[in-house]
C-alpha cells in the first residue's frame, strides 16, 4: 500500500475527464478544516447532503427563530393589496413550526394575567357569582346551554346568546370596577371588515362599547352591523363552531408544556382529572376513575379514524355522557351537535388569518388574542412575531354534571372575561405607547377617512422618539411597504416628515426584530468609520448605503403578556413534553428614521437596472471585506437607489438581518433572506433542523436570483402601473411561482437550475430585458460549474474512503475542496468579470458598467 501511494503522488494516474485532480494529505492540517469564514473543507468531513431533488421533509426538531426568515413576513415586500392565497403557505407553515399547547391554568396565568390562587382568591370569587347571577347572564347562559343540548345543525345558532353573555358579564365588571368602556362583543358573520384586500369575515369581534354605540350599529339578529367596522377598530377577534372537533387538542402542535400538577394537557382534556378531583371531594369509588378511563378507551376505538390527529385528541365527550356509561353519574341530555363541524386544521388556520390581520392591517399592534367556541367549550389563542400559542379547551357551560370541579370550568370562562375587560390597551396589544390610537373610540375617524385606502392608516399621526436627549415629533404619511405576517419582523415602511430633519424626504421604517439583534443604525455607522479610516479611496461607498438618521427600540411593557411568556419560558418552572423544548425570541418594536431611497422598479431603462445591480455587488463586497459586515438578506426589495453627483447609484437597503463575519450563533444568527432569493442551499435544513453556515458566495446566488426573478418574471413597460412601477407582472412566467413556494419547493426548483448542464432549465428574461440574457447565462454557468466541482469532490473523497478502509496505521487520505468559492468558480472576481459589461452602447461597442471597486481585499 506504501508503494502504491508513493507512485499515486508522484507519478499521477490518469483521471476520468469529469474527475479532479484531488490533492492528498497524510497530515492535514486545522487550516483544512471547513471553518466560518469558508476557507476550505475536508471530503468528506463536507456536511452538506449531495444536491438532489427529495420528497416533502419532516418538520425541524426546534423552531426556526429567523427574524425575517420564515412565515409571511418573511417573504417578499407584499402590496398592501394582497390575497388570502399568497400568505396561506407562510401562515401554515408558521403554525406547524411555533404553535405551542399550553395548559390552561398556565395559559390564563401567564398570558391573561390571572393570579395562580385566583381559585381562592376571595374578591375574584365574589365577582365571578355576582356575574353569574346577574339576570342578564343567567338568562343568556340557559339559553346558551339550552341550544348546546339540542341539535346544533349550524355555528350561527350559538352567536347571540353566547355574546349575550359576555356583553352581560363585561358590563357588570366595568360597572365594579368604575371604568369607563366595555369590551363590546358583536355579530361580523356576513360582512368584511374593512381595511384589508383579504375581506375576512370573522363570526364575532369584540371592540370599544363606545366605538360600537357611536357607530349607529343595533343588534340584529341573523346579520352583521349595518354599518362596517375596520380591522383597526377591532380588540378581539372570536370565531365559532358548531362542533367540538375543531378545537385543537394538541396532538398536532409541535411543543407542549406540562402542566402545574405534572400532566400533559393532550391526555384526557381535562375530563379524566376532574373525575379524579371529584373523587376526593364526593368520596366516589376508587375504581371510578380507572372506569372512566376504559371508558374513554373504548370510546377512541370506536371513533371514525381522523387522519389529521392522534387517537388521544379525538372528538371530546363531555364528562357527563363517558360518566354515564360507567354509571356513576346523573345523565344530561345528549348531545346531537355535529361531531366535526370542519377540519382542526383549517379551523386553526381561518383563526391564524384573522391574527395575520390584526398584526398587519390593524395599526401598531404587539401581540393579538382570540377566542375559538366549539359547542360548548372554548380556548384561548395568543398570537405575537415569536409564537403562536393555544390553550387547553375548557367549557363555558356546565351540562348538568352535579360535581363541583365542572362547575370550576364554567367559573373560569368567567374568569377569562374578567381578564380580558380588565386588560390595558398594551395587554390587549394596541401600542398606545408608542402612538395614540383614534380609531378604537370613534367610529368615523377610522371609516369615513382611511378605510377605503389602507394605505392612508396612519397619515397625520405622530411618533415621539428621544433624539440626543430632546422629544422629536415625526409626522406620518401614506404606507409604502408592508410585509403581511404573524411570525418574524413584519416591516412597515411609511411616508414622514419632522421639523427635526427639515428638507429632507423621510421614509419611517417599523419592524419587530429580536431583541438581541444588532440594530440597522449601528452597522450603517460602522460602514462610515471604515469609510473614514480607508480615505478618499472609499469615498465612493457612502453613495450607496442608506442614511440611517435615528433608531430607536420600543420595548414590551413588563406586564404585557410576551414579557410575561418570556419570564415564564426562560425560568425554572417550565417544562415541555417529549423533551422538545420551545425556545422564545423576545422582540422589541424598532422605529428608524432615514433618508428616502427610491425602489427599484421604478427605474426605466435596462442600463439603469444593471447599473444599479453592478454597484450593489461592488458595495456588498466592500462591505464585507472592510468592516466585516456580511448582509445577509439580498432581495428586489433591498436593492434601491437615489441620485449622487448627477448619476443613479444604487443603494444596498436594509441591514436588519445583517451579522458580522465570525458571529457564532444559534438557528436565527445562521439562515436568513426573503426566500425567494435565497440560495439553494440554505432551503436545506440538517436532522437538527439548523441551516448550512451562512457564506458569501451565498449572497452572489441571491443577486442570481434578483436578476432571474427581475428580468424573467416582469416585463419593463413605459407607462407607471398603479402601485407606482414601471414593472408588470408576466404572467405566463413559472418564476411566478417562486413567490409562493416553500423552502422545499424552491430547494428543488433551485437545484434544477443550478445543476442544469445544457441550461435548458434556466429561465429566459422577458424582451424588454434581454439584455440580460447574456448574465443569465454566465452566471448560471458559473454557479453549475461550482456545484459540479463540489459533486466531483464528493466522489473522490468516496473513492479515497474505500482505499482506506483497510488502513488502519495510516492517518486517510483527504480531498481539499475550497467550499467559500466552490474551488474558485462562484468568487467576486469571476462575478464582477460577467457584470462588468452590460448588452451594447450607441457605437455597438460593449457597454461598461461604472467600476469602484476591482479588487477585493484578500484575508
Amino acid at each position: 500500500m506504501h508503494a502504491l501511494l508513493f507512485f499515486i503522488d508522484f507519478f499521477p494516474l490518469p483521471l476520468p475527464p469529469d474527475m479532479p485532480k484531488c490533492k492528498r494529505s497524510r497530515s492535514p492540517s486545522p487550516s483544512d478544516a471547513f471553518s466560518a469564514e469558508g476557507v476550505t473543507n475536508r471530503i468528506p468531513s463536507l456536511q452538506r447532503p449531495p444536491i438532489t431533488p427529495r420528497p416533502m421533509r419532516s418538520l425541524p426538531k426546534k423552531p426556526l427563530q429567523t427574524p425575517g426568515n420564515k412565515g409571511a413576513s418573511g417573504q417578499l415586500n407584499f402590496a398592501e393589496s394582497y390575497h388570502r392565497a399568497s400568505v396561506d403557505v407562510y401562515v401554515d407553515e408558521d403554525l406547524q413550526t411555533s404553535r405551542v399547547f399550553f395548559p390552561t391554568d398556565v395559559f390564563l396565568h401567564v398570558l391573561l394575567g390571572l393570579p395562580k390562587d385566583w381559585e381562592s382568591d376571595e374578591p375574584m370569587q365574589s365577582l365571578i357569582t355576582s356575574i353569574m347571577k346577574t339576570t342578564a347572564y343567567s338568562k343568556a347562559r340557559a339559553a346558551f346551554k339550552h341550544t348546546c343540548v339540542g341539535e346544533v345543525k349550524h355555528e350561527s345558532q350559538l352567536y347571540d346568546d353566547y355574546i349575550d353573555m359576555c356583553n352581560a358579564a363585561t358590563r357588570t365588571i366595568a360597572k365594579k370596577d368604575g371604568q369607563k368602556d366595555t369590551l363590546w362583543s358583536y355579530r361580523q358573520d356576513h360582512n368584511a371588515l374593512l381595511g384589508s384586500s383579504a375581506k375576512l369575515t370573522p363570526d364575532v369581534m369584540s371592540v370599544s362599547e363606545k366605538l360600537w354605540k357611536g357607530s349607529g350599529n343595533k343588534k340584529r339578529t341573523g346579520h352583521g352591523p349595518e354599518y362596517p367596522i375596520g380591522w383597526p377598530q377591532t380588540q378581539i377577534v372570536q370565531d365559532m363552531k358548531a362542533g367540538l372537533r375543531s378545537l385543537d387538542r394538541g396532538s398536532t402542535c409541535p411543543y407542549t408544556i406540562i402542566g402545574l400538577d405534572g400532566l400533559d394537557p393532550r391526555d384526557w382534556n381535562e375530563l379524566v382529572h376532574a373525575v379524579e378531583k371529584a373523587e376526593e371531594r364526593e368520596g366516589l369509588s376508587k375504581d371510578f376513575s380507572n372506569n372512566l378511563r376504559n371508558a374513554r378507551k373504548r370510546q377512541l376505538q370506536s371513533s371514525p379514524e381522523d387522519t389529521r390527529v392522534t387517537k388521544r385528541s379525538k372528538s371530546h365527550v363531555p364528562l357527563h355522557a363517558i360518566a354515564a356509561s360507567v354509571g356513576q353519574a346523573p345523565v344530561a341530555p345528549t348531545i346531537k351537535a355535529s361531531d366535526d363541524s370542519g377540519d382542526r386544521h383549517s379551523v386553526s388556520l381561518q383563526c391564524a388569518r384573522y391574527a395575520l390581520e390584526v398584526l398587519s392591517s390593524a395599526g401598531f399592534r404587539s401581540h393579538s388574542f382570540g377566542l375559538l367556541i366549539g359547542l360548548n367549550e372554548i380556548q384561548i389563542l395568543y398570537y405575537d412575531r415569536s409564537i403562536i400559542a393555544v390553550s387547553q379547551p375548557f367549557q363555558m357551560v356546565d351540562l348538568e354534571v352535579r360535581y363541583r370541579t365542572q362547575c370550576l370550568t364554567e367559573r373560569r370562562f368567567v374568569a377569562v372575561l374578567i381578564s380580558l375587560q380588565r386588560a390595558t390597551l398594551a395587554q390587549r396589544g394596541i401600542m398606545e405607547y408608542l402612538m395614540p390610537d383614534p380609531f378604537l373610540e370613534v367610529y368615523r375617524n377610522y371609516t369615513e377617512d382611511m378605510a377605503k385606502d389602507p394605505k392612508t392608516l396612519f397619515i397625520g399621526r405622530q411618533i415621539k422618539l428621544q433624539v440626543n436627549g430632546k422629544s422629536v415629533f415625526v409626522t406620518l404619511g401614506r404606507i409604502l411597504m408592508r410585509q403581511p405576517g404573524i411570525i418574524g419582523r413584519n416591516t412597515c415602511v411609511v411616508e414622514a416628515t419632522s421639523d427635526a430633519w427639515p428638507g429632507k424626504e423621510l421614509v419611517v421604517k417599523l419592524s419587530w426584530p429580536a431583541s438581541s439583534r444588532v440594530p440597522e443604525n449601528e452597522f450603517v455607522d460602522k460602514i462610515t468609520e471604515s469609510v473614514e479610516a480607508e480615505g478618499e479611496a472609499a469615498a465612493w461607498v457612502l453613495d450607496h448605503i442608506p442614511t440611517v438618521l435615528h433608531s430607536q427600540d420600543f420595548p414590551l411593557p413588563p406586564d404585557s403578556p410576551g414579557s410575561r411568556l418570556r419570564e415564564y419560558l426562560a425560568g425554572p418552572d417550565v417544562k415541555f413534553a417529549d423533551d422538545k423544548a420551545f425556545d422564545y425570541e423576545l422582540r422589541v418594536c424598532r422605529v428608524s428614521v432615514q433618508e428616502r431611497l427610491q425602489r427599484l422598479d421604478t427605474l426605466t431603462k435596462p442600463e439603469d437596472y444593471a447599473q444599479v445591480l453592478f454597484d450593489v455587488l461592488q458595495v456588498h463586497r466592500w462591505i464585507y471585506d472592510y468592516p466585516r459586515i456580511m448582509h445577509r438578506d439580498l432581495s428586489q426589495g433591498n436593492i434601491m437607489w437615489h441620485v449622487r453627483k448627477g448619476r443613479i447609484c444604487g443603494v444596498l437597503n436594509d441591514f436588519d438581518l445583517s451579522s458580522y463575519r465570525g458571529a457564532s450563533g444559534g438557528s436565527s444568527k445562521q439562515r436568513t433572506g426573503t426566500r425567494p432569493y435565497m440560495a439553494h442551499e440554505l432551503h436545506d435544513l440538517d436532522t437538527n433542523g439548523d441551516p448550512p453556515v451562512h457564506l458569501y458566495r451565498h449572497d452572489l446566488e441571491s443577486i442570481f436570483y434578483v436578476i432571474i426573478l427581475l428580468t424573467c418574471a416582469y416585463a419593463l413597460g413605459t407607462e407607471l402601473s398603479d402601485s407606482g412601477s414601471y414593472l408588470h407582472p408576466v404572467k405566463s412566467s413559472p418564476c411566478r411561482l417562486w413567490l409562493s413556494m416553500t423552502d422545499t419547493q424552491l430547494y428543488d426548483k433551485k437545484c434544477v437550475i443550478i445543476t442544469d448542464l445544457n441550461g435548458r432549465s434556466v429561465p429566459v428574461p422577458d424582451d424588454s430585458f434581454k439584455g440580460f440574457n447574456a448574465w443569465i447565462k454566465q452566471l448560471h454557468a458559473r454557479f453549475e460549474m461550482g456545484m459540479t466541482n463540489k459533486a466531483r469532490a464528493r466522489r473522490a473523497a468516496a473513492r479515497l474512503d474505500e482505499e482506506d478502509m483497510d488502513v488502519d496505521d495510516n492517518p486517510p487520505a483527504v480531498v481539499v475542496f475550497d467550499e467559500a468559492t466552490l474551488d474558485g468558480a462562484v468568487s467576486y472576481d469571476s462575478i464582477l468579470g460577467t457584470m462588468k459589461t452590460f448588452g451594447k452602447d450607441d457605437s455597438g461597442k460593449k457597454r461598461r458598467l461604472q467600476m469602484m471597486y476591482p479588487i477585493s481585499k484578500k484575508d
